[in-house]
Protein backbone atom coordinates (compact mmCIF):
# COMPACT_ATOMS: atom_id res chain seq x y z
CA UNK A 1 0.00 0.00 0.00
CA UNK A 2 2.73 1.94 1.13
CA UNK A 3 4.66 1.46 -2.00
CA UNK A 4 1.52 2.64 -4.55
CA UNK A 5 1.35 5.56 -2.50
CA UNK A 6 4.98 6.48 -3.22
CA UNK A 7 4.56 5.56 -6.83
CA UNK A 8 1.56 7.25 -7.34
CA UNK A 9 3.50 10.76 -5.82
CA UNK A 10 6.38 10.34 -8.02
CA UNK A 11 3.84 10.14 -10.92
CA UNK A 12 2.62 13.48 -10.09
CA UNK A 13 5.48 14.80 -9.46
CA UNK A 14 6.84 14.17 -12.86
CA UNK A 15 3.90 15.56 -14.77
CA UNK A 16 4.39 19.02 -13.10
CA UNK A 17 8.33 19.06 -13.69
CA UNK A 18 8.99 16.54 -16.44
CA UNK A 19 11.24 19.02 -19.04
CA UNK A 20 8.66 18.20 -21.60
CA UNK A 21 5.84 19.89 -19.72
CA UNK A 22 4.85 23.03 -21.89
CA UNK A 23 3.94 24.99 -19.06
CA UNK A 24 7.11 24.86 -16.77
CA UNK A 25 9.65 25.21 -20.48
CA UNK A 26 7.74 28.47 -21.48
CA UNK A 27 7.72 30.17 -17.58
CA UNK A 28 11.43 29.12 -17.66
CA UNK A 29 11.95 31.26 -20.66
CA UNK A 30 10.24 34.39 -19.41
CA UNK A 31 13.10 37.18 -18.72
CA UNK A 32 12.49 38.33 -14.88
CA UNK A 33 11.45 41.52 -14.55
CA UNK A 34 12.69 44.70 -13.23
CA UNK A 35 12.47 44.81 -9.42
CA UNK A 36 15.19 46.97 -8.63
CA UNK A 37 15.65 50.75 -8.76
CA UNK A 38 17.19 51.34 -12.02
CA UNK A 39 20.47 53.54 -11.86
CA UNK A 40 23.25 54.76 -13.98
CA UNK A 41 26.73 55.71 -12.37
CA UNK A 42 29.26 57.82 -13.76
CA UNK A 43 32.66 58.83 -13.83
CA UNK A 44 34.19 61.23 -15.85
CA UNK A 45 37.98 62.18 -16.33
CA UNK A 46 39.99 64.39 -18.98
CA UNK A 47 41.97 61.86 -20.30
CA UNK A 48 43.71 64.69 -22.96
CA UNK A 49 42.18 67.68 -24.51
CA UNK A 50 40.38 66.31 -26.69
CA UNK A 51 38.64 63.40 -24.76
CA UNK A 52 36.58 63.03 -22.32
CA UNK A 53 36.39 59.24 -20.29
CA UNK A 54 32.92 58.17 -19.33
CA UNK A 55 33.06 55.57 -17.10
CA UNK A 56 29.35 54.05 -17.21
CA UNK A 57 27.84 51.44 -14.52
CA UNK A 58 24.40 50.52 -14.65
CA UNK A 59 22.00 47.44 -13.58
CA UNK A 60 19.43 48.26 -16.52
CA UNK A 61 18.79 45.37 -18.82
CA UNK A 62 20.82 45.79 -21.42
CA UNK A 63 21.64 47.26 -24.42
CA UNK A 64 20.15 50.50 -24.18
CA UNK A 65 20.23 53.51 -26.19
CA UNK A 66 21.43 56.99 -24.14
CA UNK A 67 22.21 60.58 -24.33
CA UNK A 68 25.76 61.66 -23.37
CA UNK A 69 27.04 65.14 -22.91
CA UNK A 70 28.64 67.64 -20.97
CA UNK A 71 27.05 70.85 -19.77
CA UNK A 72 28.52 74.18 -18.48
CA UNK A 73 27.56 74.81 -15.12
CA UNK A 74 25.59 77.16 -13.77
CA UNK A 75 24.11 78.28 -16.76
CA UNK A 76 21.11 80.83 -16.83
CA UNK A 77 17.87 80.24 -18.99
CA UNK A 78 18.59 83.31 -20.77
CA UNK A 79 21.75 82.01 -21.81
CA UNK A 80 23.18 80.43 -24.75
CA UNK A 81 23.47 77.10 -23.98
CA UNK A 82 27.27 75.96 -24.14
CA UNK A 83 27.66 72.17 -23.86
CA UNK A 84 27.44 69.08 -26.28
CA UNK A 85 25.57 66.02 -26.67
CA UNK A 86 25.46 62.64 -28.77
CA UNK A 87 23.56 59.31 -28.29
CA UNK A 88 25.75 56.04 -27.27
CA UNK A 89 25.12 52.61 -27.03
CA UNK A 90 25.56 50.72 -23.68
CA UNK A 91 26.11 47.42 -24.32
CA UNK A 92 28.02 45.52 -21.33
CA UNK A 93 28.24 47.14 -17.67
CA UNK A 94 30.81 48.51 -16.68
CA UNK A 95 30.89 50.44 -20.07
CA UNK A 96 33.43 53.00 -20.94
CA UNK A 97 33.32 55.30 -23.98
CA UNK A 98 35.91 57.98 -24.97
CA UNK A 99 33.84 61.16 -25.62
CA UNK A 100 35.48 63.37 -28.67
CA UNK A 101 35.27 67.12 -28.37
CA UNK A 102 37.50 67.81 -30.25
CA UNK A 103 34.80 69.83 -32.44
CA UNK A 104 33.40 71.06 -29.78
CA UNK A 105 35.05 74.48 -29.21
CA UNK A 106 34.21 74.05 -25.77
CA UNK A 107 35.91 76.70 -23.50
CA UNK A 108 37.32 76.39 -20.57
CA UNK A 109 35.06 75.73 -17.31
CA UNK A 110 33.36 73.53 -15.03
CA UNK A 111 31.34 71.09 -16.28
CA UNK A 112 28.79 68.33 -15.75
CA UNK A 113 29.33 65.41 -17.31
CA UNK A 114 25.66 63.55 -18.07
CA UNK A 115 24.54 60.34 -19.25
CA UNK A 116 20.86 60.04 -19.14
CA UNK A 117 18.41 57.09 -20.27
CA UNK A 118 15.10 58.03 -21.64
CA UNK A 119 12.46 55.15 -21.80
CA UNK A 120 10.52 56.46 -24.46
CA UNK A 121 12.96 55.64 -26.56
CA UNK A 122 16.27 54.38 -25.21
CA UNK A 123 14.99 50.75 -25.52
CA UNK A 124 13.75 51.08 -29.01
CA UNK A 125 16.69 48.97 -30.58
CA UNK A 126 17.33 47.21 -27.25
CA UNK A 127 16.43 45.34 -24.17
CA UNK A 128 12.34 45.29 -24.26
CA UNK A 129 12.79 45.04 -20.39
CA UNK A 130 14.49 48.70 -20.01
CA UNK A 131 10.89 49.75 -21.56
CA UNK A 132 9.00 48.65 -18.42
CA UNK A 133 11.14 52.10 -16.94
CA UNK A 134 8.62 54.89 -15.99
CA UNK A 135 10.71 57.56 -15.79
CA UNK A 136 14.38 59.22 -17.14
CA UNK A 137 17.11 57.86 -15.31
CA UNK A 138 20.48 59.51 -15.10
CA UNK A 139 23.96 59.87 -13.87
CA UNK A 140 26.52 62.90 -13.13
CA UNK A 141 29.79 63.43 -12.57
CA UNK A 142 31.56 67.05 -12.21
CA UNK A 143 34.82 67.52 -14.69
CA UNK A 144 36.93 70.35 -15.29
CA UNK A 145 37.93 71.29 -18.94
CA UNK A 146 41.39 73.63 -19.71
CA UNK A 147 40.96 74.31 -23.54
CA UNK A 148 42.48 76.88 -25.87
CA UNK A 149 39.10 78.49 -26.32
CA UNK A 150 39.21 81.11 -24.37
CA UNK A 151 37.15 80.61 -20.85
CA UNK A 152 33.26 80.23 -20.57
CA UNK A 153 33.39 84.03 -19.71
CA UNK A 154 34.68 85.04 -22.68
CA UNK A 155 32.81 82.41 -25.07
CA UNK A 156 28.89 83.87 -22.74
CA UNK A 157 30.22 87.32 -23.99
CA UNK A 158 31.18 86.20 -27.19
CA UNK A 159 28.03 84.58 -28.06
CA UNK A 160 25.78 87.45 -26.61
CA UNK A 161 27.29 89.94 -28.95
CA UNK A 162 26.95 87.55 -31.85
CA UNK A 163 22.91 87.20 -30.94
CA UNK A 164 23.02 90.65 -31.13
CA UNK A 165 24.41 90.45 -34.88
CA UNK A 166 22.17 87.97 -36.31
CA UNK A 167 18.85 89.83 -34.42
CA UNK A 168 20.19 93.23 -36.00
CA UNK A 169 22.01 93.39 -38.87
CA UNK A 170 20.69 92.78 -42.12
CA UNK A 171 21.55 93.27 -45.25
CA UNK A 172 21.30 97.37 -46.23
CA UNK A 173 21.25 98.16 -42.40
CA UNK A 174 22.56 101.54 -41.68
CA UNK A 175 26.39 101.41 -40.96
CA UNK A 176 27.00 103.70 -38.04
CA UNK A 177 30.44 103.10 -36.20
CA UNK A 178 29.75 104.35 -33.17
CA UNK A 179 26.44 102.07 -32.22
CA UNK A 180 28.21 98.81 -33.97
CA UNK A 181 31.26 99.85 -31.76
CA UNK A 182 29.00 100.12 -28.70
CA UNK A 183 27.66 96.64 -28.88
CA UNK A 184 30.58 95.12 -30.37
CA UNK A 185 33.90 96.76 -29.27
CA UNK A 186 36.15 97.76 -31.33
CA UNK A 187 37.33 96.49 -34.67
CA UNK A 188 40.37 95.27 -37.45
CA UNK A 189 39.60 96.76 -40.75
CA UNK A 190 40.68 93.92 -43.14
CA UNK A 191 41.19 94.17 -47.25
CA UNK A 192 38.55 92.55 -48.87
CA UNK A 193 40.73 90.20 -51.51
CA UNK A 194 37.71 89.59 -54.60
CA UNK A 195 35.45 92.90 -54.00
CA UNK A 196 37.65 96.62 -55.06
CA UNK A 197 38.59 97.56 -51.85
CA UNK A 198 37.96 100.98 -52.52
CA UNK A 199 34.35 99.76 -52.38
CA UNK A 200 34.07 97.33 -49.86
CA UNK A 201 35.42 97.38 -46.49
CA UNK A 202 35.52 94.07 -44.14
CA UNK A 203 35.30 95.05 -40.26
CA UNK A 204 36.30 92.32 -37.94
CA UNK A 205 35.00 92.48 -34.25
CA UNK A 206 37.18 90.22 -32.27
CA UNK A 207 35.01 90.21 -29.33
CA UNK A 208 32.38 88.90 -31.36
CA UNK A 209 34.48 86.16 -33.94
CA UNK A 210 32.70 87.92 -36.17
CA UNK A 211 33.21 90.15 -39.85
CA UNK A 212 31.04 92.85 -41.25
CA UNK A 213 30.80 93.95 -44.51
CA UNK A 214 30.02 97.26 -45.72
CA UNK A 215 29.56 99.05 -48.62
CA UNK A 216 31.43 101.96 -48.37
CA UNK A 217 29.40 104.24 -50.82
CA UNK A 218 25.76 103.31 -49.26
CA UNK A 219 27.38 103.13 -46.26
CA UNK A 220 25.12 100.04 -45.28
CA UNK A 221 25.90 96.24 -44.08
CA UNK A 222 26.38 94.09 -47.13
CA UNK A 223 26.67 90.30 -45.28
CA UNK A 224 28.42 89.63 -41.59
CA UNK A 225 30.80 86.13 -41.65
CA UNK A 226 31.54 83.87 -38.70
CA UNK A 227 35.47 84.48 -37.80
CA UNK A 228 38.04 86.97 -39.41
CA UNK A 229 36.95 86.69 -43.24
CA UNK A 230 38.34 88.87 -45.84
CA UNK A 231 36.71 87.38 -48.49
CA UNK A 232 33.18 88.23 -49.51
Amino acid sequence: MIMKKLMIILALFGLIFWPGNPSAQTNSSKQTPIQTKPIIELKATLKDVNTVVFYIKTNIPLPIEVMAGLDLKNQKPTDIYIGTDKEIKIDTSPFTYNYDISEDKLPSGDYLAVVTFYPTWGADNGNELAKEIASKVEGTSSISLVSSHGTAEQRMKQDKKQLWIMNNVFMDTPWVEEKFVNELGGFQELEVTNRNPEFVKAYYFSEADMTIFINKLKMVVVTYRLGKVSTL
